[in-house]
């Protein structure tokens, strides 16, 4: 079914089919809990997380031809059989909009990463797929246009592959902060684990001082004293 659009309103205007929507949903609480409750063991089998049933309510009031917004219709929504079938069809929507969303972010990451590579270096393609692949395997969390672009800076720089590292013990966030704002591209926050990380060039490392986080490079070798015989 086609699902009508509210695109095209005004910004400050309020489409009534949405306040009519949010009314019918709210109106109506005591039964959605009930069905959450009751198919809680079918929903989980399913994979379908909380709040799959409000989506299913969002979308159906929404296909033409419209429904009447009234309890008969919510019932019958969320009878056993019509919800599970809309249920499976509104995870399968789900699937496809994540899918066409992370294809056009891989797109737009890809076209950041090879925005810093200059085009006069050998192999340029090559480059860009190995730095791509670098930014894909070790900061998949980082999602920021800006943080990618200086992340790909540093490893660029670096020439060879670096790897994130945890902040030393005792790191508070302002450490983090000011350390985000005297290096860009260093720090970054992975959401899938909550974790912060520091990217590092090759030799290098990090320590907490008076002075908060400082980033420090490789011990130069000093060369042996020749000695006279």
């Amino acid at each position: 079914m086609k699902i009508q659009s509210v695109q095209g309103k005004p910004q400050n205007q309020t489409d009534p089919r949405i306040a009519a929507i949010q009314a019918w949903i709210g109106q109506n609480g005591a039964n959605v809990a009930n069905a959450h409750r009751v198919q809680a063991t079918k929903f989980e089998e399913m994979g379908a997380a909380r709040g799959i049933i409000e989506k299913v309510l969002w979308r159906i009031a929404r296909e033409e031809p419209l429904i009447d917004l009234t309890t008969n219709t919510m019932l019958k929504a969320l009878d056993e059989k019509n919800l599970l079938k809309e249920v499976r069809k509104q995870l399968k929507f789900s699937k496809q909009e994540f899918q066409s969303a992370v294809q056009n972010f891989d797109k737009s990451r890809l076209a950041w990463i090879a925005s810093r590579i200059p085009g006069d270096v050998p192999d340029r393609e090559e480059v860009v797929k190995k730095v791509e692949k670098w930014v894909k395997t070790e900061i998949p969390d980082m999602t920021a246009r800006e943080a990618i672009m200086e992340a790909v800076d540093l490893r660029v720089e670096a020439d060879r592959d670096f790897r994130p590292a945890f902040p030393p013990l005792r790191t508070e966030k302002r450490h983090l902060d000011e350390l985000a704002k005297q290096h860009p591209g260093r720090v970054y926050h992975e959401k899938r684990t909550g974790r912060d990380f520091l990217i590092l060039k090759p030799g290098e490392a990090v320590e907490l001082t008076e002075r908060g986080l400082q980033i420090t490079g490789p011990v130069p070798k000093v060369p042996a004293p020749a000695m006279d015989l």
